[in-house]
């Protein structure tokens, strides 16, 4: 199965932006054998789509809707800057009042082809559809992520479509993790699996949708510790040593995937610095909490993207996590960008022995995960990061000695 940027097609889009080849390539394998093209008429079309800011720059693609590509541009998360968020409601309202074809001109047109990815969904939800379409920014794992939306424009489900072996992996293992915690969490809403499906090749994962509203931007910079520790403890809890830790456990019969890199031995090294040490809680954790995969509504925190949930984990974990991408989205994936997300965490969490040994059971678990994505396909995108946690762990074992003195 390939991916979709390398997706053969007979002519090229060589009227179109860089930015917008993966989108038009997307397009095209959602509607197989029909006519894809950049721009032109839309009159009479099967399916339209409006690049959102533009087509040098695309962030998402628009349904030609009104109601429907105003709700696009209503997905809020903790992470959104007070220009973002207002940048989306004024696009929202213009949308809304002036259509899209007034907001944004340039388009994608489908004309013709046979069952697509689109009717596939309409008959999956028993009635006709349209849908926003976004795949991020090239990583190992993108996937297009759908927002479904009925007649009437309004939000009936979203999808994750797994169109490579990795993004297929992650979208058939995040509909296990929901199924895993559905109706076990109260005070959180999180999406439930509606499908899970194949089509033309790919994995297609129908979920509720999360309906968010506009977040206090000041939240994003704290780290949200009672719900992460009510989210976990929800969950089941248990303590033991390090060593008995179920995922350790799990990482050490896996050390033969990490040959060739320093992360056994560095592992070997924090598991001695753990042997005297108390017993650590263990539970369970999101896995990329983040402020992109959070926001909040009338106090109920809501969560998505649970790809890397996993149980049987040192609790704790996802506090460091959340701080070390909040400094590494403003500083950029280094070093000096690991140490302020962990002080910054310790600082919120107390500063011992216990805390110092959750930080390094993350980086091991961080590391151990982008090692695993480097030895794959376009590895290359994810092997800088692998080095710079491998060294980040580095870094931190000698705060570890020091805090058992």
């Amino acid at each position: 199965m390939k991916s979709i940027p390398e997706l053969e097609r007979d002519v090229p889009f060589a009227e179109a932006p860089d930015g917008a080849q993966a989108l038009l390539a997307t397009i095209s394998s959602f509607w197989p054998g029909a006519e894809v093209s950049f721009g032109g008429d839309s009159r009479g079309a099967d399916a339209a789509f409006h690049f959102m800011p533009n087509a040098s720059r695309p962030r998402l693609l628009i349904p030609g809707d009104r109601r429907g590509a105003a709700l696009a541009m209503q997905r809020f998360s903790a992470a959104l800057s007070p220009k973002e968020m207002l940048g989306r409601c004024a696009a929202a309202a213009l949308l809304r009042t002036a259509g899209p074809a007034a907001v944004a001109r340039e388009t994608i047109v489908v004309r013709g082809g046979q069952d697509s990815l689109q009717q596939h969904i309409a008959g999956l939800l028993g009635e006709r559809v349209t849908m926003a379409v976004t795949i991020g920014n090239v990583r190992v794992n993108r996937k297009p992520v759908l927002q479904i939306f009925d007649a009437q424009g309004r939000t009936l489900a979203f999808a994750k479509v797994g169109d490579s072996v990795v993004a297929a992996s992650d979208v058939r293992g995040e509909a296990a993790r929901l199924a895993e915690i559905e109706g076990r969490l109260e005070r959180f809403e999180i999406p439930r699996v509606l499908s899970l499906t194949q089509w033309q090749g790919m994995v297609v994962m129908l979920i509720t949708a999360v309906r968010t509203v506009p977040q206090d931007p000041r939240r994003f910079w704290r780290i949200p510790l009672a719900a992460m520790d009510d989210f976990s403890l929800q969950l089941g809890h248990s303590t033991a040593p390090l060593a008995e830790v179920p995922s350790w456990q799990r990482l050490r019969a896996a050390q033969d995937d990490f040959a060739g890199t320093r992360l056994p031995e560095l592992m070997e090294q924090v598991e001695q610095a753990a042997a005297a040490a108390p017993e650590l809680v263990v539970g369970s954790w999101h896995g990329d909490w983040t402020g992109w995969n959070m926001a909040v509504r009338d106090d109920v925190v809501q969560l998505w993207d649970f790809e890397r949930f996993e149980s049987g984990v040192v609790q704790g974990m996802d506090a460091f996590h959340y701080a070390v991408n909040a400094a590494t989205l403003r500083e950029g994936i280094t070093l000096s960008a690991f140490q302020g997300g962990f002080d910054h965490a310790l600082v919120s969490l107390g500063d011992g022995l216990r805390q110092r040994l959750v930080a390094a059971a993350y980086l091991v678990t961080a590391a151990s995960r982008y090692i695993t994505a480097a030895a794959g396909d376009q590895g290359h995108l994810i092997a800088g990061r692998a080095d710079t946690i491998v060294e980040a762990l580095s870094w931190w074992l000698p705060r570890i000695h020091s805090a058992r003195r």
